[in-house]
């Protein structure tokens, strides 16, 4: 994505991050932001992206979504983005 190989929804972008559309967002508007340069010296790929999300049986975590996300079609994910980048100052 950062290489312009793959479509994406950029919101905003400076020299250290770039914020863009989540293409599985369960709340319109949802974006991701990530560091241009890779952070740290982490050599798996799954820890490098795993995020800790601590659980237990019953936390009733998955209530809050009580189905898979929609998949917006690329001019859903650009007018969601045109809003947010004429939001900003």
């Amino acid at each position: 994505m950062l290489a312009g190989r793959v479509p994406a929804t950029i919101v905003c972008e400076d020299q250290d991050a770039v914020a863009f559309m989540d293409l599985r967002q369960f709340h319109p508007g949802h974006a991701l932001v990530i560091p241009r340069a890779h952070v740290g010296d982490i050599r798996d790929a799954d820890e490098e992206t795993a995020v800790a999300h601590p659980r237990r049986i019953g936390d009733g975590l998955l209530a809050i979504y009580p189905r898979s996300p929609d998949h917006p079609d690329r001019a859903t994910l650009e007018s969601w983005g045109a809003r947010i980048r004429e939001a900003l100052p």
